[in-house]
């Protein structure tokens, strides 16, 4: 296997994993990436993963609320 065939491979697993990620509703997606990425969320701000769910700051806000009042 060559280099640029391990580039591609990872390229389209990692497209797989976020088209998959964006079939779910916003908590879920939340939760993925909290069980892909533990701990990620406190070196990186509000704004940048609410992004990388594809949803706003401030839904992310509500979403951490209601899990953290459960």
């Amino acid at each position: 296997m060559t280099f640029g065939n391990v580039i591609v491979e990872r390229e389209l697993e990692y497209k797989t994993q976020k088209e998959i990620l964006l079939t779910k509703n916003a908590e879920e997606r939340y939760m993925t990436f909290r069980e892909m990425y533990p701990g990620l969320e406190k070196f990186i701000s509000q704004y940048h993963i609410a992004s990388y769910l594809g949803i706003t700051s401030v839904s992310l806000s509500r979403i951490r609320k209601n899990l953290a009042t459960r």
